[in-house]
């Protein structure tokens, strides 16, 4: 489950938690924490689902078609612009 700790990066709970057992500072940024609770962060979570989602054929070809129709979006956005 992936949490926020207190440095404001976000974690894969069991781990922060070996970590801070070990450490008192954040292992990205080296500075000490301020205190050592963890917020669930479910928006992590729901991208990691879709991410896992992405990497099954149907997934991943669902993906391709959201990203084809973004480039479209992008280009007339930009052709837009310039008119």
């Amino acid at each position: 489950m992936p949490v926020m700790a207190a440095d404001g990066y976000v974690y894969e709970r069991c781990e922060i938690q070996d970590w801070i057992g070990r450490n008192n500072s954040s292992p990205v940024t080296s500075v000490p924490f301020l205190h050592q609770r963890l917020t669930a962060h479910p928006a992590s979570l729901e991208k990691l689902r879709e991410l896992q989602a992405a990497f099954t054929p149907a997934g991943f070809e669902e993906f391709q078609e959201a990203r084809e129709e973004y480039k479209k979006e992008c280009k007339l956005r930009r052709s837009s612009q310039y008119q």
